[in-house]
């Protein structure tokens, strides 16, 4: 049997591995997109009003964050299943990806498509969203192409989308494990543009915000993909990959806990200075939340590793 033969398993295998990760990716960014609308719900259009902005409408109020959540999902899925096929799972000698890399980035042309598709619709979203009007009165081509300079997180959105566009093609065309790490790397590279430009850009010590925000978005997404790609190959029985693809995991999830620790603090420090009354507040309230739940979630993990994760490998 040839190399070619052994990288490229039937359609129906992939479509059955496929078939077992849709429900999964579906029903957490389902769950992503309520929590958003319930959020802008409870807000409201108050907050524009007690600022004195013009109200943008129904479809960018609660369509930007629904999309958002998309975006990030399919983000982070891309990268997961990205991973697996460049990291986790072992290739064949000949170089060729084995069933379990073949399926990955076939997985991962479809959740790169999704942020694909989530990014370019962020565009003039965005757009609205600044320009405080309706989204219908920004989808003219040209006016949202003169906006897209003045406007960095629009055009983020914009060259994030064509990233993610190439990594969907290329997705479905790769079969080496070379070409699967290319791609991985070129989720990074689809990560960092709206991380450049949050609110982390702009203030003093920005250099080191907006570095510390992108080191903190990279490994949550490399955590959280990474973590649903593996779920999806743990539905499967039948892998004979899981004993290599969980314990590279799980050394890579402690790392990124780490450094999602990290750059959550120093940007936060940056930021806003530690003192009482800021750790009081309502922002330094949710950030101490966020600092606990991260912690706790640390633990988590390292009692799962410790107990399931080491008698089961």
């Amino acid at each position: 049997m040839s190399d070619e033969q052994v990288a490229r398993p039937g359609t129906a295998r992939v479509g059955r591995y496929q078939a077992s990760v849709g429900p999964l990716v579906v029903v957490g960014t389902s769950l992503g997109v309520l929590v958003a609308l319930w959020l802008t719900a409870s807000a409201g259009s108050a907050v524009a009003e007690v600022l004195g902005l013009p109200d943008t409408g129904l479809v960018v109020r609660y369509g930007l964050p629904a999309v958002r959540v998309v975006a990030d999902i399919g983000a982070a899925s891309t990268v997961g299943f990205l991973l697996i096929a460049a990291v986790l799972a072992a290739p064949q000698s000949s170089g060729y990806l084995d069933v379990t890399g073949y399926r990955s980035v076939r997985v991962a042309a479809g959740c790169a498509w999704t942020w694909a598709v989530a990014a370019f619709l962020m565009v003039p979203l965005t757009v609205a969203e600044v320009l405080g009007r309706p989204v219908g009165d920004v989808l003219a081509l040209g006016p949202l192409l003169a906006a897209l300079p003045l406007l960095p997180t629009s055009g983020a959105w914009l060259l994030t989308a064509v990233v993610a566009t190439v990594l969907a093609v290329g997705c479905r065309a790769t079969l080496t494990w070379g070409w699967s790490t290319v791609l991985l790397a070129g989720t990074v590279v689809g990560l960092l543009p709206v991380a450049a430009t949050g609110h982390s850009a702009v203030g003093g010590s920005h250099d080191l915000a907006t570095d510390s925000l992108m080191i903190h978005v990279v490994a949550a997404a490399v955590w959280v993909g990474g973590l649903v790609a593996v779920m999806a190959l743990a539905a499967r029985p039948s892998s004979d990959q899981l004993g290599t693809v969980l314990p590279r995991f799980s050394a890579i999830a402690a790392w990124c806990w780490a450094l999602m620790a990290l750059s959550g603090i120093v940007n936060l420090a940056v930021r806003v200075p530690l003192t009482l009354p800021n750790l009081l507040s309502p922002y330094g309230v949710i950030a101490t939340a966020k600092t606990g739940s991260l912690l706790l979630l640390g633990v988590i993990g390292y009692l799962h590793r410790r107990r399931t994760l080491a008698p089961a490998i």
